[in-house]
């Protein structure tokens, strides 16, 4: 062996004790390390999964164990039964406004709830048939029978499938938002005149007198018809009326009054659970059967039919005709149901998924047009009932489901002795209560002109036409009012106002304002000023500046050949075609300013702009801005004496002013986008083709990532030396066009 290879041979060693430690750990460490790792794994796949059943079924994150125990089991029962016994009766009452079968409407009250109970979040939301959808189903079920022929009960469960559908697409493409559509004092209008006309077709029925079925016949003309044949009426009837009637307006106004004191007991808390509807048709059911109503000239509901599921049919072309009244209600029953949601929400601390929801609906409404029932929604009474006794889960609307189903199979013969006058006593309470008496007083305590107008033309047009032209002149108007609000651009003009402080110990709040006078930061002296130990001078000491709109503050300065726009909003597709006016209306607008400034000046007189005006000045303390207004008097020796003149004369002399004016100076023009928020293509070829027109030079500031994308495709920007037009911030570039003895100036136009 060469001696080279033996002496290398001799300096390999064994491993130690200790290597032989240090590879035997950190072997061990690294397979608990991936051992961990794939647990981990396992772990985060379970929650992910258990993640989406929580998201696609709420109820089952709701009934999990921790969340849900005996005593909120036995609140949700309870709320439940009362709940139960409220939805029977109005099922049939709401029937006989969508014009269908008892029968169909006690459908719509039980498998739809199980439905939504499995797929919906709305823990105090009653879902089922309501007033408002019911009338408007019966109105285009009927005038559909009438011009094409079948049956109410098939167009109302191919309404009902549509509805779903609809949901559902209006889920999928994510447009929750249109319940924002119907809105205000619009929607407060639509739903008034409905409710008062649900009432004025009550009245026959409630007097005893029978008149011709006319499905297209306006409310006013029913209720004429029902005066002029009063003398046909029946007593009876219109006591048994008269008496419900009271009794249930009665009953809610002693649960308002007395209830509070009520849930502080034991059995008071039992006795609210009890609804003033099921005592009302289990009392007049029995007192019908006893005194024999029926054959002393009282109509009773008679045989309802055996309560059992069934299938519709389903023709294409009444889905076809159909279309747009589905969508129509539609958007009612979904505005309904997001009005339940948001008023419970609030109250118990929890949101709801607007198009979680939608889903859900979409769900309880398929599958009640397949078996044969109508539409559902949410209910506000129902609702109501359900939060006042107490529920907490989506359970609620599945006992339900399974108590109106267990109720109908045995105790549905006997609503046979029932009066009809008792189920249009209750749709009349039910009416009434759709009118928001509150919101209606607020209204006209605002004497918003606009807001009032709105409302009378909804509820005009809804009681003197019919319920189809309300609704179609509801949306209508309520599309103009949207496109007229959201195709406004405003712009503003703006200037340069001082900021003051009434605290003379300015070195205590040490404040720190940017280049454009924006706080920075504050001393810990709060308290000390709140207490007051710092008090006001009567002369304000002068801070810094900022650039404010004029029209709010009318003694903002401007700087000489330098016009200021603040655009305010989006500049998307729909409002570009105004960029153009809008911008000459601004530096029009100014040049007028500063002629009145100019001419003041020259005459010593105050110009309009003062006259009757409050002169302003702003107040910075540690976090706020303070405006202090004091009032201006003007002796009447010194008004301007020009002001008698004819007003076309002084608009022409102020237009002959500015146009001196514009061709005599260079003016920058700096357009302000911090309030703008967003922008399109269309807007921004727009605004870059408007810019070129302008004379002078043309500065931008306060851009977003999105104004810098689109302006730079538009070829606007100029990032390079001297020829730079994209800044910050406004100050920044006033600064870079003036010099800083002309930015510090107190004496501007």
């Amino acid at each position: 062996m060469p001696p080279e290879i033996e002496s290398h041979t001799d300096e390999i060693k064994p491993p130690s004790f200790l290597d032989n430690f240090k590879n035997s750990f950190h072997n061990a460490t690294e397979n608990l390390r991936l051992l961990a790792g794939e647990t981990l794994n396992e772990i985060d796949t379970w929650k992910k999964i258990r993640v989406w059943i929580f998201h696609i079924f709420p109820i089952s994150d709701q009934l999990r164990p921790g969340k849900y125990n005996v005593h909120v089991f036995i609140e949700d029962f309870l709320a439940a039964v009362a709940v139960t016994a409220m939805i029977i009766p109005q099922s049939l009452a709401y029937g006989s406004l969508a014009r269908i079968p008892a029968v169909q409407s006690f459908i719509s009250a039980t498998i739809p709830l199980i439905i939504y109970a499995i797929f919906g979040s709305g823990r105090q939301l009653a879902l089922g048939p309501e007033a408002l959808t019911s009338v408007l189903i019966g109105v285009y079920a009927e005038k559909e029978v009438l011009a094409y022929g079948g049956t109410v009960s098939d167009v109302a469960s191919t309404l009902t499938l549509l509805v779903g559908i609809f949901c559902l697409l209006i889920a999928v493409i994510q447009a929750g938002f249109i319940d924002n559509i119907l809105a205000g004092y619009l929607l407060t209008g639509f739903v008034s005149g409905i409710g008062t006309l649900i009432m004025i077709e009550q009245v026959p029925g409630l007097v005893g007198v029978h008149l011709e079925a006319n499905a297209n016949a306006p409310a006013l003309e029913t209720f004429y018809n029902t005066i002029n044949n009063i003398h046909k009426m029946s007593l009876l009837t219109f006591l048994i009326s008269l008496s419900n009637i009271a009794f249930l307006f009665a009953a809610k106004s002693l649960k308002y009054k007395y209830g509070p004191k009520l849930k502080t007991t034991k059995s008071g808390k039992y006795l609210l659970l009890i609804p003033e509807l099921f005592i009302l048709v289990v009392f007049m059911t029995m007192l019908s059967g006893i005194m024999d109503l029926q054959n002393n000239g009282v109509q009773v509901i008679g045989d309802i039919g055996q309560f059992s599921f069934r299938a519709p049919q389903f023709h294409l072309d009444r889905v076809r005709r159909l279309t747009q009244p589905a969508l129509i209600i539609t958007i009612m029953g979904f505005v309904v149901t997001q009005v339940v949601n948001r008023t419970f929400g609030m109250l118990n601390n929890y949101t709801v998924s607007k198009h979680r929801e939608l889903v859900a609906v979409s769900f309880a409404n398929l599958v009640s047009a397949g078996v044969g029932g109508s539409m559902v929604c949410g209910s506000l009474p129902r609702s109501r009932v359900l939060a006042n006794s107490g529920a907490r889960t989506m359970l609620c609307n599945l006992i339900v489901g399974i108590f109106t189903i267990i109720a109908l199979s045995t105790v549905s013969p006997l609503l046979h002795y029932l009066p009809k006058a008792t189920l249009e006593s209750i749709v009349f309470v039910a009416a009434y209560g759709l009118i928001d008496w509150g919101e209606i007083k607020f209204l006209f305590k605002l004497r918003s002109t606009w807001e009032i107008a709105q409302f009378l033309a909804t509820f005009a047009i809804t009681i003197g036409s019919s319920i189809s032209d309300g609704v179609i002149f509801c949306f209508l108007l309520a599309a103009l009012v949207i496109v007229r609000r959201t195709t406004k651009l405003e712009m503003r003009i703006m200037g340069r106002v001082t900021v003051y402080t009434h605290f003379p110990n300015l070195d205590k709040q040490q404040l720190v304002f940017d280049a454009d006078g924006q706080e920075k930061d504050s001393t810990e002296d709060l308290q000390e000023i709140k207490s007051g130990d710092i008090n006001p001078t009567s002369s304000p000491t002068p801070v810094q500046y900022r650039f404010v709109p004029v029209d709010e503050y009318p003694d903002a300065q401007f700087f000489s050949a330098i016009t200021i726009i603040s655009i305010k909003g989006p500049l998307l597709f729909f409002n570009a075609n105004r960029i153009p006016r809008e911008i000459d209306a601004m530096v029009h607008k100014q040049r007028k300013i500063r002629y009145l400034r100019q001419r003041e000046d020259r005459d010593g007189s105050p110009s309009h702009r003062r006259i009757g005006t409050e002169t302003k000045y702003v107040s910075m303390t540690l976090n706020t801005l303070e405006i202090v207004t004091q009032q201006k008097t003007i002796p009447a020796g010194e008004q301007d004496e020009e002001k008698f003149l004819p007003d076309n004369i002084q608009r022409n002399r102020a237009r002959n002013a500015t146009t001196a004016l514009s061709e005599n100076q260079n003016m920058t023009t700096i357009f302000d986008f911090s309030a703008s928020d967003d922008l399109d293509s269309a807007a921004s070829y727009v605004f870059a083709s408007a810019i070129k027109n302008i004379k002078g030079k043309v500065l931008l500031a306060s851009l977003s990532a999105q104004h810098l994308k689109l302006f730079s495709y538009a070829g606007i920007l100029n990032f390079e030396g001297d020829q730079c037009n994209v800044f910050e911030t406004v100050g920044v570039a006033v600064r870079s066009i003036i010099s800083e003895e002309e930015y510090f100036s107190e004496s501007l136009s």
